[in-house]
């Protein structure tokens, strides 16, 4: 054995890699600290092993019982996990940012750390480390070629900002993923992110940013300037009319179908709900809903503007927005929107677009007195259980359409003119309604998917 260590220990000096070494004899573990002088350390070394062999053995720590498991290494555990997301078809964009939080937690512990020594304090110099990681730190020159902790150092160096309080939620859920997998396969005995906490309570997704102002609302919906960008697409002209006065996210007003506008009890409204045959999703079962449309928007001719859409032959309310299995419908009206802001109408700041309209919603009901069972069945915002205990938040489309009735931003919304999308409509192809097997297929696929998780 003496030589195995040695040629081990050697080989690890050559290539720059020194670590601590310890003594294990009948079960007794002892660091043995490094000295310069090797005479000493060598003296060291055989006195400390003479000491433990004089020992009576230690009781073991473990179950004798419970099989020894195989070192996992964190390597390895994230290739597979990264691999078994790829697997059951999850979206490029999740395993991307798995692969993003994975990789730093990684470069954090080493690549060699076993899975099932990682503790709370790991998890805690992760959750540190990632509050450092400095924006858009991957496409920066002045990062290029360094590792993880490179990064940070330089980062910090240069006062760089951490990420908001929102990625780091999203950074714990794929942590959370992570070690959750590993546990249900008896690769860990427990989760170490228990009792570890990465940003505040509250919906992550909504944790971060801000609404839009009044003078930025007013700019985005200034007359000349809108019309001018808006005019030749219908998601551009009722895309952020719909945002405006409901607050739903993006995708959830990209992906509408012309008959998911519909007259319930009364009341003109439109539902969020996930249709697979028809690339329809939600972020939860809670965010299923009906949500009322704001006079402004109907009297904007939002219904006239349907019309036309059917005698067009199109079932989707957008028809010239394309389906990415990354982003949905959403993705096209996202990026254009934002493009339209900055380019626009001098709103800049980073990270600012469509979703500050859900903030603005939010924020302004709740300067209204609006309380968050007011909100929450509107927006499709998620409660703390405290709430949910307190109030039976099953609100009725009465009580909705008040919340809406409440909301009066400071723009006047352009008139639709009939027959005024005939070109978009034109130049977008007709989807045909689902079969009953493109139905099935669908339904499968979901099922599968629920399977693998």
């Amino acid at each position: 054995m003496a030589d195995e260590i040695l040629k081990k220990a050697l080989t690890g000096l050559m290539g720059g890699k020194a670590s601590r070494w310890e003594v294990d004899i009948n079960g007794h573990r002892v660091n043995v600290p490094d000295h310069p002088d090797p005479d000493i350390n060598y003296q060291r070394m055989t006195e400390t092993m003479a000491r433990l062999e004089a020992l009576p053995p230690k009781a073991p720590t473990s179950d004798p019982t419970k099989p020894l498991r195989a070192v996992l290494t964190l390597k390895e555990a994230t290739a597979k996990h990264l691999a078994d997301l790829r697997a059951v078809e999850r979206k490029p964009r999740t395993v991307m940012d798995s692969e993003h939080t994975l990789r730093l937690m990684v470069g954090l512990l080493g690549e060699e750390k076993p899975v099932d020594k990682i503790d709370a304090d790991d998890i805690r110099a992760v959750r540190n480390g990632m509050k450092q990681w400095p924006p858009n730190a991957t496409k920066r020159e002045e990062f290029r070629g360094l590792s993880v902790k490179g990064v940070i150092l330089r980062a910090a160096a240069m006062e760089e900002p951490g990420p908001a309080a929102r990625t780091m939620a999203k950074h714990k859920q794929r942590l959370s993923k992570f070690f959750n997998d590993l546990r249900k396969q008896g690769k860990i005995d427990q989760n170490p992110l228990h009792g570890v906490d990465f940003a505040p309570d509250g919906d992550t997704e909504e944790s971060g940013g801000r609404t839009f102002t009044p003078g930025e609302l007013r700019a985005i919906f200034e007359p000349v300037r809108f019309k001018s960008w808006a005019r030749k697409y219908p998601h551009r002209w009722f895309g952020p009319m719909l945002g405006l006065y409901s607050g739903a996210r993006v995708n959830e007003v990209a992906q509408l179908l012309a008959k998911d506008i519909e007259q319930v009890e009364g009341v003109w409204g439109f539902h969020v709900r996930a249709v697979a045959a028809e690339n329809q999703s939600i972020k939860n079962p809670k965010t299923k809903r009906f949500v009322p449309i704001a006079r402004a928007v109907l009297e904007a001719g939002l219904l006239d503007y349907i019309e036309d859409l059917k005698a067009s032959g199109h079932r989707r309310l957008f028809p010239n927005l394309p389906f990415k299995k990354d982003g949905g419908y959403g993705a096209a009206l996202s990026k254009q929107f934002s493009a339209y802001i900055k380019d626009k109408c001098g709103i800049e700041e980073r990270g600012l677009g469509f979703h500050a309209f859900r903030h603005y919603v939010a924020s302004e009901l709740a300067r209204l007195d609006a309380d968050l069972v007011e909100i929450a069945p509107l927006t499709g915002h998620a409660l703390p259980e405290s709430i949910l205990a307190k109030f039976y938040i099953h609100k009725h489309l009465a009580d909705k359409v008040k919340t809406v009735a409440k909301l009066a931003p400071p723009v006047k919304l352009p008139g639709y003119k009939r027959d005024q999308f005939r070109s978009a409509f034109r130049a977008a192809p007709v989807e045909q309604p689902p079969t009953k097997a493109t139905k099935k297929a669908a339904k499968e696929t979901g099922a599968k998917k629920v399977a693998a998780k």
